[in-house]
């Protein structure tokens, strides 16, 4: 239905410096649906929007039953099945959304005075959504790309398994491709390399490296292609 359009909403009037530049008010709670290409907004899920601005809101939508989806929000991973009526916590909801252990932290806080008022867990380590994926032919095998790496489920959701981590560092997986011919097959980028699966995530084999491609005598090359883009924007 191309009509039915979903999406965050949020508030902006002329500025009273500026009258012909528009300024941010607030942003509206919940995710947003129309039925009419946009003409008319009514609420469609209160919860499905983080706590901060730049946590977003993400919406997946089963591409075999548009009544199923999945989404992030202040109650966490969940998912509905009834086209947005109700929603529930996806299994393991509590796993993953925990926050992650940073190597070293609890030692380096007990050293310090101040360390009792530090938060142990900065707000980084929560589970972020950046991307959803259901499997093209067989939608119970759901990916998560996330903060912490990418998530696979291959029973509707219900249970969930780490299937790549990358390097120790948060953000370092970016987005997640698959190959609808043949969706064992997955393309996934990170902050430097290109990375393919050939057995649903099982194995990973890099097909860029970009600080080798730097390294290896293409930099005068790169810095070339670089300043080209950017005098291009």
């Amino acid at each position: 239905d191309p009509a039915r359009i979903y999406g965050t909403l949020s508030v902006w009037i002329p500025s009273n410096s500026d009258p012909g530049r528009m300024e941010q008010v607030t942003d509206l709670p919940g995710m947003y649906v129309s039925y009419d290409a946009c003409d008319n907004w009514i609420l469609f899920a209160p919860d499905l929007r983080g706590n901060r601005p730049d946590e977003g809101a993400l919406l997946a939508i089963d591409p075999l039953d548009s009544n199923r989806m999945i989404g992030h929000g202040k109650l966490g991973v969940v998912i509905t099945t009834d086209g947005g009526k109700s929603w529930s916590a996806v299994g393991q909801q509590a796993e993953l959304e925990a926050p992650a252990e940073l190597k070293g932290r609890r030692a380096e806080l007990a050293k310090r005075p101040d360390g009792a008022s530090i938060p142990l867990y900065p707000g980084f380590t929560y589970l972020a959504l950046l991307q959803v994926e259901f499997q093209p032919g067989n939608s119970n095998v759901i990916y998560l790309v996330t903060n912490k790496g990418l998530y696979k489920t291959e029973d509707s959701a219900r249970t969930w398994r780490l299937i790549y981590a990358g390097m120790p560092s948060y953000y370092e997986l970016h987005s997640l491709w698959i190959d609808q011919e043949k969706p064992s097959r997955l393309f996934i980028g990170t902050r430097h390399e290109v990375l393919l699966s050939e057995d649903g995530g099982c194995h990973f084999r890099t097909l860029f490296d970009w600080s080798k491609f730097v390294s290896g005598g293409h930099k005068k090359k790169a810095d070339q292609f670089r300043r080209r883009v950017l005098a291009e924007q």
